[in-house]
């Protein structure tokens, strides 16, 4: 009975390792002599050597690893982990080099991704909790600045716009010059030091006023006309 050419390929790739696993003393010397000149250069034809053979084989180890999941799954865990561990700014750039990839399928499948969204927070809802709750203990001031971010959506203002990337002990401000979503992080003691609210215009005034001021001082950030 003839064999399929993925048969002959996994045959292949068995029966080279088999060799290697028996010959890898006379397959370094053979290296050592003929093929690398140090240990440096080995490493760099190895390293491109793995990404081509990978590029060329990619379903077969797909499907290699998937088969491997399913019949040893802690091997494949610890696998993943170490792989992570060894490799950790892997996933980061993958996904920096395929945004467009990943915001097209994010598109194409957000309905499908809202459905999904809710099911799982359904059915792991006490998981979700601990996890939030252990954020919150460990980012206390994160916590803080996302509470004051919802705060404002629930208030009708919209998505808050920030002028600033938050820092510790920071407070969001709302400026509600032209809108209600222009907001800068400031310091806390800053924020609570003047009272203000955004149905009081004298107020506004003066903490803004002193909230641009800081801005200027540690960003050089003049965005914003001071009349109201």
């Amino acid at each position: 009975m003839s064999m399929t050419e993925e048969e002959k390929h996994i045959s292949r790739i068995k029966s080279q390792r088999k060799y290697r696993l028996k010959n890898k003393e006379k397959i370094k010397l053979y290296n050592d002599k003929y093929v690398y000149k140090n240990e440096d250069e080995r490493k760099t034809y190895m390293k491109e050597y793995n990404k081509k053979y990978y590029a060329e084989h990619k379903e077969y180890f797909k499907q290699h690893a998937k088969e491997q999941a399913e019949n040893d799954p802690e091997y494949a865990k610890t696998q993943s982990e170490n792989f992570r561990k060894n490799n950790p700014d892997y996933h980061k750039k993958y996904y920096q080099e395929n945004a467009e990839i990943y915001k097209e399928r994010a598109d194409e499948n957000k309905d499908n991704k809202k459905e999904y969204d809710k099911e799982y927070q359904i059915k792991n809802k006490d998981i979700i909790n601990q996890k939030r709750k252990e954020f919150i203990d460990n980012n206390p001031e994160r916590a803080k600045a996302w509470d004051r971010k919802q705060y404002a959506k629930r208030k009708g203002w919209g998505e808050p716009k920030p002028i600033n990337k938050w820092f510790f002990k920071s407070a969001l401000h709302h400026l509600h010059i032209n809108n209600h979503q222009d907001c800068v992080y400031i310091p806390e003691e800053l924020h609570t030091s003047i009272w203000h609210s955004h149905n009081n215009n004298e107020s506004m005034e003066k903490i803004n006023d002193a909230a641009l001021e800081w801005c200027d001082e540690n960003y050089n950030l003049s965005l914003f006309k001071r009349g109201y």
